[in-house]
This record gives C-alpha cells, sequence and structure tokens, in this order.
C-alpha cells in the first residue's frame, strides 16, 4: 500500500464520482448510491464523513492504484480541526 501527504487544493462531484484535486495529485472516489465509497478518519482514528474535508486540509492518502490522471484511495486521513475543552470556567460557574 503506498502512502501520499498532501494539500487540498479543491473538491467537486458528479453523480459518480467524488474528486480531490491536492496539490501533488488528484483523487477520485466513487459514489455508490449516493454515498462515497471512502472512508475518512481523523488523527484520533474516528470516522468522520465527506463533510469534514475543506480546501487547505493537509490530508494522508493510502492507496493502491493510480490510472495516468486519478488516484483510488482506500482511506484518507485529515489533521483534526479543533479541539474543545469540556471543562469550562463558565460551566464550573453553574455548579
Amino acid at each position: 500500500m503506498k502512502c501520499l501527504k498532501t494539500k487540498i487544493k479543491n473538491i467537486k462531484w458528479d453523480l459518480d464520482n467524488f474528486y480531490i484535486e491536492c496539490t501533488d495529485a488528484k483523487l477520485k472516489i466513487n459514489i455508490i448510491e449516493g454515498s462515497v465509497d471512502i472512508t475518512i478518519k481523523n488523527d484520533n482514528d474516528d470516522l468522520v464523513g465527506i463533510s469534514y474535508l475543506e480546501e487547505d486540509d493537509i490530508i494522508k492518502i493510502l492507496y493502491n492504484n493510480s490510472d495516468n490522471e486519478y488516484i483510488k484511495p482506500i482511506k484518507i486521513y485529515v489533521n483534526i480541526k479543533y479541539e474543545f475543552n469540556s471543562e469550562s470556567s463558565e460551566s464550573q460557574d453553574l455548579y
């Protein structure tokens, strides 16, 4: 299995495919019965959806196959964007 770390430049889709254009590659992911056929996880290994991906995100792509123009990824790992502190001073003041 091959691995590539890159930055997302553009995201688009049509009826059959979901496309992610990156600085170092172009990804093509099948859409099957309205669902994108890919596993997307964050740094904590939690499953996240395609809505988690945004332009300028740094992603790690695991793949086996590529054709002349597109890589067909197996998994995508995206960096965690935000971490929320569950203990805030406001919540402590309420008790």
